[in-house]
């Protein structure tokens, strides 16, 4: 069985929720293994510890300090929109240094080397009237 599952059987035994197969299976396994029993333990532990948190409430005086704060929709979106804006120019930034970099490493020079083995051939001129200007 792989941790996995066998931690899934330990919530299941905690919370109530295996048949009675499962059950005495997993208990059959509790009894040769004495760390699964220490990893039960932090499981309910953990399970405990977890139902506290569920139940904390905030207070009413944390709230209205919160409430109160003096924030207006408009004000907190101007604020995100501001930071939002920054770190898309930021990552543009980083993005325009990172390829540059890359382009200016480079080592092929195909279009060097084309350009250099190229013969220039002399090109007719080509007048105004020609194009109709």
């Amino acid at each position: 069985m792989t941790p996995e599952e066998m931690h899934g059987l330990m919530m299941g035994y905690i919370d109530g929720e295996l048949s009675p197969s499962e059950r005495a299976a997993f208990e059959e396994a509790l009894a040769r293994d004495p760390t699964l029993g220490e990893e039960l333990e932090q499981f309910k532990v953990f399970k405990q510890e977890m139902a506290q948190v569920a139940s904390l409430e905030v207070s009413d005086h944390v709230l209205r300090r919160f409430n109160g704060s003096g924030l207006t929709r408009l004000e907190r979106i101007v604020g995100w929109s501001t930071l939002i804006g920054g770190a898309l120019v930021l990552a543009v930034l980083a993005l325009r240094e990172i390829v540059g970099g890359v382009w200016t490493r480079r080592t092929d020079r195909y279009s060097e080397e084309r350009t250099e083995n190229t013969p220039m051939r002399p090109r007719r001129k080509i007048e105004m009237y020609q194009i109709g200007g």
